[in-house]
């Protein structure tokens, strides 16, 4: 083997590798602020949101909480954003609410226009949620109404 060709190939798989590791980072913090605000764990969701996001940060664990999501029901799906753009997170899936005897459910869907969508800046060596997500679909969502949908109606 030629040792350009061995450099060509280790070329090809070194650099996808690190791309892909560089997304992750983005898509783990968007992944963990989620679950923060489904969680109601304040602390984590704060220190995920940029400053320009605190104020709807704390709108969002205020509804959140409101809903009592059932957290053993969370089942989200969490990809970086089309042709890799790590600044933005697509959360999709479901997760039950409400009375535990009578759990509703939410879909997180792109078809139904419900998806979460996640924008991610860069703050030192971190990724932090900013003022440009979009929670599509919920009440949240400039004026949105929220949609009860029954399980695989994605």
């Amino acid at each position: 083997m030629s040792k350009k060709f061995a450099l060509l190939l280790v070329a090809l798989l070194v650099v996808p590798a690190l791309l892909v590791a560089c997304s992750t980072e983005s898509r783990d913090a968007g992944e963990d602020y989620i679950n923060a605000l489904l969680k109601g764990d304040e602390e984590k969701a704060l220190e995920l949101a940029c400053d320009s996001y605190q104020e709807q940060t704390q709108t969002l664990l205020a509804w959140y909480a409101e809903q009592d999501v059932h957290e053993k029901s969370i089942d989200l799906k969490f990809d970086v954003g089309k042709a890799g753009n790590e600044k933005e997170i697509i959360a999709t899936g479901s997760y039950e609410y409400g009375d535990p005897d009578m759990p509703r459910e939410w879909v997180l869907s792109e078809k139904k226009n419900t998806r979460i969508v996640l924008d991610m800046e860069k703050d030192g060596d971190d990724w932090c949620v900013t003022d440009e997500s979009v929670f599509e679909g919920s009440p949240l969502d400039m004026g949105g109404d929220e949609e009860e949908t029954e399980s695989g109606d994605e």
